[in-house]
């Protein structure tokens, strides 16, 4: 009956009829009325009835429509920075689409649901999010946008627009080298033939700007003349190109740079695996054994392997300390916790760009795991703080960081963090390796690996060599599980010195 009652009032009020202090049985004209109101209804019904099988028959279209459209998706598909872009903005796309033809609809109960699920769909944060992750994986990386494109899905191919989307969020964020790169992309496409929806002189202006800030004087000049030829009055770009030419007769030439030249930052190399210092001479110092802990009766019978990756400080890599299994336990535990993770308390900065949860000892997976790190290291886990399980996102990074507290921080906490323990969850195919750029070491991902380092030295002072970061990840996906091992405590387990340089 409700909902005879809505498509009454609906169609009464189309016809301008209402209800108000109405007693039809008073009045033989308004008997006559009904009658009129009632042919109208059926009138009314059977064209509501057409145009709901024609709108059936529009989403049956779009639904053929988007199953079309849909690639085979998969972990390997999604951990692509630029299939995750393509994924994302298809959902987008294809959902904005069947809201938009079911809101046509009746059907009101699907409609709040639909509005219910919105809030759980991506939305443009999520489409220049993994865009930014984009950029930060080719600067690091030193990738230009075809070196991207090939590692796309056949099913997925990158049109001119998207092209033109990426210059457009770079330039937004003032990376000027990316716009540059995607620009210079966008029109070696147009100069091919490929169509897209932005005019060439809109991309020219762009191509200017960026062009003129890393250097390419005479290119923007070029592209202020390609935007005078569609429009000769535009003043702008008169005055932008007199500023060009007396820039080039009062500086020097332009440098011969190629503006996609990697970065000699030595973090961004060490992501590379360029400016990694593990001479031969340090190699020789470094050293695989057995370890059973000190005597530990846990790994007597079962021994810890332990591998040296660096001599001084020194940073020790546990091989086989997590089973399959167990990780699988924490990953399960973890992902209904997962948010964003924090620089420091309330904190969130693009500096940490992943989701993290930490797991309690209540769950017999998370203690097993803690007690067998307090065997192999050694160092007791009273004070230590909880598991943190982190997955790394698209582009997902941290950047060059100390483990450490502030002051107050360190009191409430137990003291600071000594040591930290990292627990490799899964293996990457390109990038998320570990670096410590003061030092010069460079850690490979390696699932079910683990590793240990000193964030303080023997004299409790901090140990600025401890620098580190966790590349952008390129393509797979990142897991770690970390454990923040604190100075209390730990007096008997780890000797003391009175020099501040020990």
């Amino acid at each position: 009956m409700d909902g005879w009652r809505w498509l009454i009032l609906t169609f009464l009020a189309l016809q301008g009829i209402g209800f108000t202090n109405t007693e039809y049985y008073s009045s033989t004209e308004q008997m006559i009325d009904l009658i009129a109101l009632d042919k109208e209804l059926q009138i009314k019904f059977e064209l509501y009835i057409y145009k709901e099988l024609e709108h059936v028959q529009a989403l049956f279209r779009v639904l053929r429509h988007v199953k079309n459209t849909i690639p085979a998706i998969s972990e390997t598909f999604i951990s692509n920075p630029l299939t995750a872009y393509k994924f994302i903005e298809m959902l987008i796309n294809k959902w904005n689409l069947i809201e938009e033809h079911i809101s046509q609809s009746p059907s009101l109960e699907f409609i709040e649901y639909l509005d219910m699920a919105h809030e759980m769909l991506p939305d443009e944060e999520d489409l220049f999010g993994v865009a930014l992750g984009l950029f930060r994986v080719q600067e690091i990386y030193n990738l230009y946008p075809e070196d991207v494109i090939r590692k796309m899905s056949a099913a997925t191919q990158l049109s001119t627009d998207d092209a033109v989307l990426m210059s457009k969020v770079a330039y937004r964020n003032k990376n000027y080298k990316i716009a540059y790169m995607w620009l210079n992309e966008t029109f070696k496409r147009l100069e091919k033939g490929d169509a897209a929806e932005v005019e060439v002189f809109e991309l020219a202006r762009l191509l200017a700007s960026s062009s003129f800030i890393q250097g390419h004087v005479q290119l923007a000049i070029d592209a202020t003349k390609l935007i005078l030829e569609h429009d000769q009055h535009n003043e702008a770009a008169w005055f932008q190109q007199l500023e060009y030419r007396i820039h080039q007769i009062t500086h020097e030439a332009d440098p011969k740079v190629d503006p996609r030249e990697p970065s000699n930052q030595s973090y961004q190399a060490m992501c590379r695996w360029e400016a990694n210092r593990l001479s031969p001479q340090r190699q020789k110092m470094l050293f695989c054994r057995y370890s059973n802990g000190g005597g530990n009766p846990h790994l007597i019978y079962s021994p810890m392997k332990e591998e040296d990756e660096w001599d001084n400080p020194r940073i020790i890599r546990y091989h086989n300390f997590i089973t399959d299994k167990e990780i699988d336990h924490l990953k399960k535990v973890a992902k209904s916790k997962l948010q964003r993770s924090e620089t420091s308390p309330n904190i969130i900065s693009n500096i940490r760009v992943s989701k993290s949860a930490f797991l309690s000892e209540e769950d017999q997976g998370v203690y097993d795991v803690t007690r067998r790190i307090e065997d192999v290291t050694g160092l007791d886990m009273e004070t230590a703080e909880p598991l943190q399980v982190a997955n790394y996102g698209i582009g997902g990074h941290y950047s060059p960081h100390l483990d450490l507290l502030s002051k107050e921080e360190e009191e409430i906490r137990h003291g600071n963090r000594m040591a930290t323990f990292q627990i490799y969850m899964s293996d990457v195919e390109l990038g998320g390796a570990t670096v410590f750029p003061t030092i010069g070491a460079t850690l490979k991902i390696q699932k079910g690996s683990a590793v240990l380092w000193y964030n303080l030295l023997y004299s409790g002072e901090h140990d600025v060599r401890s620098l580190h970061a966790g590349c952008p990840v390129y393509l797979g996906n990142k897991w770690i599980a970390t454990k923040w091992i604190h100075g209390y405590g730990q007096e008997f387990r780890r000797r003391c010195s009175l020099s501040e340089l020990d």
